[in-house]
């Protein structure tokens, strides 16, 4: 048995196989169109599908095997690719490629022919891919002798591409039915970081599992998480559910989807309700609920955490709804609202009521400031009425906003509701009254907006591990609106190729006029070949023409030490507006 081991390590041989799964993504120099196809084929029917293959080097000849093998998404949205016919849904025996050995010389483009045949009896949908394997080149090294007590051999690094295959049998039925989109919710959670870690995390996870139980493959849309409180019976929050890998689900397959709270809570119960959407063809799906609660303890860090240290970073006494007012009124007008507050205090408090002015740090924390020292206030058009009055413990007001119009104002104007507490107390006279913070305001005077907005800045965090970490983009409101940017996010290679694409600003606040937004999306794609790449994001705000910037980075071969690599950039912005 020692000798057989000794054998084997003296002569070990390792490959190991990385897939590329992208769209006309490339490894070195090899390229491969089309990396995905969809295709409808009827039983009995055959159909062929041209693989076009390049060797972009202009001085060194390739050599390429094809194959075929099964194709799935794991959990966590990442591609499997297991032997051919292993799987219940493998379409492998009916591909048949008309060259599976090739030579690619310097800059030749050639297609390879892939039939399809579908047997006759054949129903429902299956999966697989057709790989295109870079043969490495024979090492010329001669092997040495090692003595038997050490462990010596040769590495070899193989790469191929993935073409992958989705092909639906189309007029059939399955188990006498027809194609059924049918998903489910399930094992809805929440993540609430230990108290010593939370300045850390800074957020609260909130995850599901959507399961498809139909005979079709599913892609949900629209995920998203409600946040009820459960006293007030009123959603709080809206929360985007996502997975930042392929959305896709097979039939028996499940995805995993997160979202995160970054906005403080007040102290009590709560309800998640998971929501997703389906296409026309697909039928209701039912959300699914789980409970958590906010302690005084963590609601005041998540106000320590968004606010900032100081005088507001402190637990809510008075709670307020709604927490957002929107009004539209014209110049000169008058409009009024109604705040219901509740005391969420264990014992009376008497309670003073007043505006201040709102702004945004690039960061996004807020800033309460004083009426008149910020443009586009609208603190000094609002009276609090009554402005003072007094609470038992968990008992509920409502308060009216009356709102005065100058002429001749335009735009958007922001204020925060602040309440200050003072306890009923023989000794409250003594004692610095607690603040709290309620609603945030929004004044609209109508057919006045002007939308506008520009990128500052664009760029990545240093790359590490054969890919950008961290997106990072600088969104200057130049108009006199508030506005809530979104967008996506795009990586080319050298060839113009897109390798990479994400959406971006899911959870953004509002950025108020003449505030800048830092907003920084983690970078949700697979490693990259070595080689220059080109990101570009295009930002939507609302405005006639959306915000664009390109920014060039590098992904080096070899890093120079274990430190991440540093990259070469080079940034340009287009289409401001």
């Amino acid at each position: 048995m020692v000798k057989n081991i000794q054998l084997i390590s003296g002569c070990l041989v390792v490959m190991i196989c990385v897939v590329f799964l992208a769209r006309a993504t490339a490894w070195s120099a090899l390229r491969v169109s089309p990396t995905q196809q969809n295709l409808n084929i009827p039983p009995g029917g055959t159909e062929t599908i041209q693989l076009l293959l390049s060797n972009s080097s202009r001085t060194d000849s390739m050599q390429v095997k094809l194959y075929v093998t099964d194709y799935n998404i794991r959990q966590d949205g990442s591609p499997v690719f297991p032997n051919a016919n292993t799987t219940r849904d493998s379409l492998s025996s009916w591909i048949k490629i008309e060259d599976t050995d090739i030579v690619l010389m310097p800059g030749e483009r050639r297609s390879v022919a892939c039939k399809y045949t579908v047997p006759s009896r054949a129903e429902g949908e299956r999966f697989g891919a057709i790989m295109v394997e870079k043969v490495p080149d024979n090492d010329k090294t001669p092997y040495q002798e090692l003595p038997a007590d050490r462990l010596g051999g040769v590495i070899k690094l193989t790469y191929r591409i993935a073409c992958t295959v989705m092909l639906l049998v189309d007029g059939t039925k399955v188990d006498g039915t027809n194609f059924l989109k049918n998903g489910v919710i399930k094992n809805v959670a929440v993540n609430i970081p230990e108290s010593d870690s939370w300045m850390e995390k800074q957020e609260i996870e909130v995850s599901a599992v959507f399961g498809n139980e139909g005979n079709i493959h599913i892609t949900p849309r629209g995920g998203e998480a409600l946040i009820v409180h459960k006293k007030l019976r009123k959603v709080v929050a809206r929360i985007p559910l996502t997975t930042p890998r392929n959305p896709t689900i097979f039939p028996g397959g499940m995805r995993d989807f997160k979202g995160y709270i970054k906005e403080p809570l007040r102290p009590g119960e709560y309800t998640v309700q998971a929501k997703f959407n389906m296409d026309s063809e697909g039928g209701p799906i039912s959300p699914a609920n789980t409970e958590f609660v906010i302690t005084p303890e963590l609601a005041r860090m998540m106000n320590q955490v968004f606010y900032g240290e100081g005088e507001y970073s402190g637990p809510p006494i008075i709670g307020a709804e709604p927490q957002l007012v929107e009004v539209e009124v014209p110049g000169g007008g008058y409009r009024s609202s109604v705040i219901t507050i509740n005391n969420q205090h264990d014992e009376p408090v008497q309670v003073a009521g007043y505006i201040k002015g709102l702004q945004y740090q690039p960061d996004g924390e807020m800033r309460i400031v004083e009426p008149g020292t910020v443009e586009r206030s609208c603190a000094d058009w609002i009276t609090v009425q009554p402005a003072k009055f007094k609470l038992s413990p968990g008992e509920s007001k409502k308060i009216m906003l009356k709102l005065r119009i100058p002429d001749g104002a335009d735009g958007g104007h922001y204020g925060k509701l602040v309440f200050e507490t003072s306890p009923l107390s023989a000794n409250a006279s003594q004692l610095e009254p607690e603040k709290s913070l309620g609603s945030t305001l929004m004044v609209i005077v109508p057919g006045t907006s002007r939308i506008k907005g520009s990128i500052t800045d664009f760029g990545t965090a240093p790359v590490e591990d054969g890919k950008p970490t961290e997106f990072t983009i600088g969104f200057n409101n130049t108009g006199n609106m508030h506005v809530r940017p979104t967008g996506t996010i795009k990586v080319k290679d050298y060839m113009g190729d897109i390798v990479h694409e994400q959406s971006l600003g899911k959870n953004v606040p509002f950025v108020l006029p003449g505030n800048t937004r830092r907003l920084k999306e983690v970078y949700g794609g697979e490693k990259l070949p070595a080689g220059k790449y080109t990101a570009t994001v295009v930002v939507n705000y609302g405005g006639e023409a959306d915000a664009r910037a390109d920014y060039e980075f590098t992904i080096p071969d070899k890093p120079p030490t274990d430190e991440p690599a540093q990259v070469a950039t080079k940034q340009k912005k287009t289409n401001n507006s």
